[in-house]
């Protein structure tokens, strides 16, 4: 709630979509997030020694196009989905075709009843 208090559930989203922003802007640089610098570690490096999983073994060896990506990683519980995902992540970033990673944790999902 520091950065980004509750709004009255009327406002415009127009109004809303600017004022989150801008906050959004503060908020970033008062965690100090704009300091951050990428590291020279091998993208496999994230893996600390351990063998990487198929999954994980072709975000590191997977061909990259000359542009930004957007990727979708799915695979079964305990694949490796998540170091494979920032593995690719900083591929990505050390070839200079990203700037931001957006990480979607799965949601449990709702079964109907009828």
């Amino acid at each position: 709630m520091l950065w980004f208090p509750a709004r009255d559930k009327d406002i415009d989203p127009n109004e809303y979509w600017y004022l989150a922003r801008h906050q959004a802007k503060v908020a970033v640089k008062q965690a100090g997030l704009f300091q951050s610098k990428p590291t020279d570690t091998p993208a496999q490096k994230i893996l600390k020694g351990h063998h990487p999983r198929p999954l994980q073994d072709w975000a590191i060896c997977a061909e990259l196009e000359a542009e930004p990506a957007l990727a979708f990683i799915e695979d079964t519980t305990g694949a490796g989905k998540t170091e494979a995902a920032f593995i690719l992540a900083k591929r990505l970033f050390d070839a200079g075709l990203g700037k931001g990673v957006f990480v979607g944790p799965p949601v449990e999902r709702q079964q109907a009843s009828f």
